[in-house]
């Protein structure tokens, strides 16, 4: 500053001697020393300002550092923290689930080494931990620590552990697992202070026992884990501290993770750990030297003195201190040439100036030479203009208009105007304007004149006639002519006929879409609105008066205000107005207030409309009102853990809870109980009164059990008609069985429900911890297990579990498996055991009937498959499967035999409730060719009692498809004659045991020849079953039963065998 100041001194000296010049060349000598002053002036300004930008950059970017490293933090807090819920959400650890959870969260944190669980261990469960981690294949597992030396050993004996039990990914991370983190001091005070807080806890730097070799310091990152709930106190904590979820982080890897983009590798920067006051550690430091001398030159003009910044930044227990420095390149980068570019610019436009006054002198003698050039100029112009008027193609006119007499005659017209409207030159010079236009626009002619007056021009449309008639649309360019004669005007008549019709065409389809638009914007379910750029409403759709109360009317005008609530933030709406007039659509959901007061959630949508030029002169909301859906997300975690029908909770609160009960019964001298309750014969009360009385039903069975229990005991609902109970803290086995037996007593008492009286027995599975088990879930399992016991021996009572119930569970399991992929192994085969014909005694139809040929169980009786099939459901598939096969052969019998041939199918109740059986059915006879009045459909009495819309659907469609339908085991349910009238039952099926000792039980005889004479009067056929002997054939001969099946013709057979009988029949005969 003080070299430019005197540069300026001696040049104010130097150029006394200039004064004595001329006055015009003082004026020029006072200029050029004025400019150089400034500019010299304006530099050292603009030098400082760039001094204090270069300033403000650093700190900012310094900042931007900081951020990104805190954020990275926060990013480490939360993959932790998903961590230790996760843990605390497993029943029970499971190093498989932890491998693949931890597996998705080291994908989004590349800068983590390891993810680890470490629990906390008692001593006295030292052995068994490493135990199961050597079962689990992890050879040589044991607890170590280090020595003196650094090397690993096994641990020392001490009150508890903290291993690495789990680690992820193992690869790399081998040397950590079984390491005790509280043997080091450094880990072990950031573990009880983890433990106490209930808090995320940093570790000081440490060396990696996994990473001995590297040169990294690294930190670790602790989230405790505790059973329950965050404890309240800090005993309490340390009681139920289960073990932390951990993070091993490589701080160089971390930091260059956080500042991994382009814009953090400007400064250099050190980190330091602030131990304690007097000391601190380096924990990492880059700098930036790869510059070239030559740009430390050019930097250095930037800034004279050495920039250094300090920030101190506090995370989770330790305090890291940062010191920045501008690189080389970063001061480089924002250097700028700025103040000399000042000095330049002014010294040039100093020179500028003189060279202007210099110049001006010269410009008064050009403008005489171009006078004399004009004149010149002028005359070529009038010879081009009328070249160009002639032989233009729009028709071109010349004409007078004065605002006392309008246009005037035409003073000229070109060869184009004569041609389109048909006239000659002379004709059209002897007409005006308003004698070519269309009479009915002369008025809309005189308001253009005048528009031609007031601004020497206009530009406007109108209607020409020409000679012959025809009206020609045309598009009127007119300006002064210029000169003098300001009245004087030349106009171009351009043809836009066809212009005018495509215009017409857009016009009409525009508002097509205007109208259709607009029929949307009435219609749509989301609330509409559309206010000016300044936010005043003009339109609300129907949705929007539906939905907040106010009418079109009353919101017209206002300004979206009239719907706030108050319950967004200032920010939230400052946002919305930075979003929306950015141009950009904005999108939240918000809480606004209808004209009644009450509040609701709106998904808002809010658009900018622009015009063709981009400028916003609208804006569009759309909003959905979505208060339901969100206070169904409220109530979703309640129906996580409870059942919707009871309110009881549900399997995965009782499994919670069996967890917690049972280590708080481990080392005490009490136990916990798991009863599982199964109501028998459910299904049936179910089937026969509809599931709305069964849901009643279910509803009034928790008052019972909870009235058995005390307070402390869960009682939950599985689904279906099973219930589990846990009882916490039993002295013993005969209290649970007390309970048990009362449970039993309270259940079986009568229930009212609907205006009826029903009737209920429960059986009941016991399973102890810790005697069957100290898993949850298995405890459930075991449960589950003894409760099909009870069943088994006869139900309405209870079982204890035994070990031998579980091989029982495990062959029923081994079943179910295999039935599961019976279908698709081509294990199932259709047996079919014929129908005789009582008056010609020749077989004609069959019972199709199910067999599974089991790879190792050989041929499975029915009545222990088909019971699974329904539980499963596997009985829809299978059951198409039975339609489709007895089908086919049914119609290969008619093709053998030549005749008619009667194929009989038994369909499940869950069959009649499957609303694509009709489908099924139509598809299979179809497909097929089997005659579909051949194919009888067999129904039980139970089907016929459900009375569920969808079953008599079926029933109904079955019989107008004309199926054949008969009631099977007729005799053995609820046996109602009102069935006979109300349902398109054509055959009925008198069951076995009724049959079987008609010749010796005369009751029996009497329900026989009771029911074949009352299907006679109604007109319906007979099939007798289990026919086994000639005395039976001959009673039911004589009291004329029309069909016989049974063991004395012939038992079921499979297709070959069946065929040879058929053969052997028809050539009988």
């Amino acid at each position: 500053m003080h070299g430019v100041v005197s540069v300026a001194g001696s040049f104010v000296v130097d150029t006394q001697q200039y004064l004595k010049l001329g006055r015009p060349r003082r004026s020029l000598f006072y200029i050029l020393l004025i400019g150089v002053i400034s500019s010299v002036v304006l530099f050292s300004w603009v030098r400082d300002w760039e001094q204090q930008r270069v300033q403000v950059s650093f700190e900012a970017m310094a900042a931007s550092y900081i951020a990104a490293i805190d954020s990275e933090i926060s990013r480490h807090q939360e993959a932790i923290s998903s961590v230790a819920n996760f843990h605390q959400s497993l029943d029970e650890a499971n190093r498989a689930a932890f491998h693949a959870f931890a597996a998705a969260v080291l994908l989004e944190h590349r800068d983590m080494q390891a993810l680890e669980w470490v629990p906390r261990v008692l001593h006295v469960d030292r052995e068994e931990y490493e135990l199961k981690a050597r079962q689990a294949g992890f050879d040589g597992f044991r607890f170590t620590e280090r020595n003196a030396t650094g090397s690993l050993v096994l641990a020392s004996k001490r009150d508890e552990y903290f291993p690495v039990y789990y680690v992820a990914p193992y690869e790399s991370n081998e040397r950590a697992l079984g390491f005790d983190l509280a043997s080091d001091p450094v880990r072990r005070a950031a573990l009880m202070q983890a433990r106490d807080s209930g808090e995320i806890v940093v570790s000081g730097r440490i060396r990696l026992v996994q990473d001995d070799n590297s040169d990294q310091y690294s930190y670790l990152m602790f989230k405790p884990v505790y059973s329950g709930a965050l404890p309240v106190t800090v005993e309490t904590r340390r009681v139920q501290l289960q073990g932390y979820a951990l993070g091993v982080f490589k701080f160089g890897e971390f930091i260059d993770e956080a500042l991994h983009d382009s814009s953090h590798d400007s400064l250099d920067l050190w980190i330091y750990d602030q131990v304690d006051p007097t000391v601190k550690e380096l924990l990492y430091f880059r700098e930036n030297t790869k510059e070239e001398k030559v740009l430390s030159r050019i930097s250095s003009s930037v800034t004279g003195n050495e920039m250094v910044l300090e920030f101190v930044l506090n995370q989770n227990g330790r305090s890291w201190q940062f010191i920045f420095k501008p690189s080389v390149r970063f001061l480089n980068e924002l250097s700028s040439e700025r103040g000399w570019l000042v000095l330049v610019v002014g010294m040039v436009m100093t020179l500028f100036a003189i060279i202007f006054l210099y110049r001006r002198e010269r410009y008064t003698q050009m403008i005489e030479q171009n006078s004399r050039l004009l004149a010149q100029e002028r005359n070529e112009s009038e010879q081009r203009y009328l070249q160009l008027f002639e032989s233009n193609n729009d028709a071109l006119f010349v004409v007078e208009i004065n605002e006392e007499s309008g246009p005037g005659k035409f003073i000229d017209v070109n060869e184009a105007m004569c041609q389109r409207l048909g006239y000659s030159k002379e004709e059209l010079l002897q007409m005006t304007p308003v004698d070519i236009n269309i009479p009915s626009m002369e008025a809309e002619l005189q308001a253009c004149v005048a528009d031609v007056l007031a601004h020497k021009g206009h530009l406007f449309e109108t209607v020409h006639i020409a000679r012959d008639g025809r009206e020609i649309s045309v598009e009127i360019n007119i300006r002064v002519l210029g000169g003098n004669n300001d009245s004087l005007f030349i106009g171009c008549a351009r043809d836009v006929t066809q212009r005018r019709k495509a215009h017409a065409a857009q016009i009409e389809a525009k508002e097509w879409e205007m109208e259709k638009l607009s029929s949307a914007l009435e219609q749509t379910a989301d609330s509409i609105m559309i206010t000016d750029r300044y936010g005043v409403i003009e339109y609300v759709n129907p949705a929007f008066e539906q939905i907040t109360g106010f009418s079109r009317a009353e919101a017209s005008g206002k300004t979206p205000a009239i719907i706030k609530s108050g319950r967004n933030s200032s920010e939230e709406y400052k946002r919305l107005w930075r979003t929306i007039m950015q141009g950009e659509v904005y999108r939240n959901v918000l809480i606004n207030r209808k004209k009644d007061g009450s509040l609701y959630y709106e998904e808002k949508t809010i658009s900018p409309l622009k015009d063709s030029d981009g400028n916003i002169t609208h804006f569009i909301s759309s909003g959905k009102d979505i208060t339901e859906r969100m206070q169904t997300e409220e109530r979703l975690h309640h129906l996580a853990y409870h059942d919707i029908l009871t309110d009881l909770p549900n399997r995965v609160l009782l499994v919670e809870r069996i967890s917690n009960a049972i280590k708080q019964s481990r080392g005490a001298d009490h136990r916990c109980a798991v009863l599982f309750i199964d109501l028998d014969r459910f299904k049936n009360i179910n089937d026969t009164l509809g599931h709305g009385v069964g849901d009643l039903l279910l509803q009034a069975v928790p008052e019972r059990l909870l009235s058995c229990v005390r307070e402390r005991d869960t009682v939950a609902r599985f689904g279906g008609d099973e219930f589990a109970l846990l009882l916490e803290k039993v002295p013993s086995s005969d209290a649970v069985a007390k309970v048990a037996a009362k449970l039993i007593e309270v259940l079986s008492k009568p229930y009212w429900v609907d205006n009826q009286e029903l009737y209920l027995t429960a059986s009941i599975g016991i399973s102890l911890s810790p005697d069957d088990s100290s898993d949850a879930n298995t405890l459930i399992k075991n449960a589950d297990t003894a409760m099909y016991r009870a069943k088994d021996t006869g139900r309405n009572n209870y079982q204890f579990y035994s070990t031998d119930m579980g091989v029982r569970a495990f062959e029923r399991l081994s079943l179910e498996t295999s039935l599961r992929y019976a279908m698709a192994r081509d294990e199932f085969e259709l047996f079919y055991q014929p129908q005789i014909a009582m008056k010609s005694g020749e077989i004609v139809g069959a019972e199709a009937l199910i067999r599974w040929h089991h790879p190792e169980q050989g041929l499975v009786a029915p009545d222990k498959f088909i019971p699974l099939l329904e539980d499963t459901g596997l009985i829809i598939d299978v059951g198409e499967w039975v339609i489709n096969t007895a089908c086919k052969q049914g119609s290969a019998v008619v093709k053998l035999t030549g005749n008619p041939f009667r194929m009989a199918i038994n369909l499940s109740g869950k069959q009649f409730r499957d609303e694509k059986l009709i489908d099924i059915v139509r598809q299979a006879v179809e497909v097929h060719q089997f005659a579909v009045s051949l194919l009888d459909i067999e129904i039980t009495e139970t089907v016929l009692m459900q009375d569920d819309n969808v079953s008599l659907a079926n029933i109904s469609a079955l019989k107008a498809l004309g199926v054949q339908l008969s009631i099977d085991d007729f005799g053995t349910g609820y046996s109602s004659l009102s069935y006979l009238k109300r349902f398109p039952v054509d055959i009925i099926k008198i069951d076995r045991t009724f049959i079987r000792d008609l010749t010796s039980d005369s009751e029996d005889a009497a329900i026989v020849t009771a029911v074949i004479a009352m299907a006679h009067s109604l007109k319906l056929e007979v099939v007798a079953e289990g026919v086994e002997n000639s005395a039976q054939v001959e009673f039911l001969r004589h009291y004329a039963c029309d069909y016989l099946q049974g063991f004395f013709f012939s038992k079921p057979l499979p297709e070959k065998e069946f065929h040879q009988l058929l053969m052997s029949d028809k050539n009988g005969s």
